[in-house]
């Protein structure tokens, strides 16, 4: 009688960013799951995560945490403000984000 051995590997689970949440598929935190960050109204993710983190073979996560930053209007344009750089196509503004 033979024996086959099974490891089930599993990636840590991945905390919501602040004004965000963490979204995954059926597979939760097991190999090959896919996750999405998807961030609150007015907020966007830094760095974006188009093509989502995948669980990999090693129990580690692809790609980066992701963070969800302010956006802000300026003339009907969303720009991100990141660590209190303001940055659009054309100019980048150093500024001091108060709440």
């Amino acid at each position: 009688m033979s024996y086959v051995l099974l490891t089930v590997v599993i990636c840590p689970t991945l905390t919501d960013p602040t004004n965000g949440r963490v979204i995954t598929g059926t597979g939760g935190s097991t190999y090959q799951a896919e996750a999405f960050y998807i961030c609150d109204t007015g907020y966007a993710p830094t760095p974006s995560n188009d093509d989502g983190r995948f669980c990999g073979a090693d129990g580690e996560w692809s790609g980066v945490e992701t963070t969800c930053q302010r956006e802000l209007a300026c003339n009907g344009v969303i720009i991100m403000l990141i660590n209190g750089i303001v940055g659009s196509q054309d100019y980048n503004y150093t500024v001091a984000a108060t709440k």
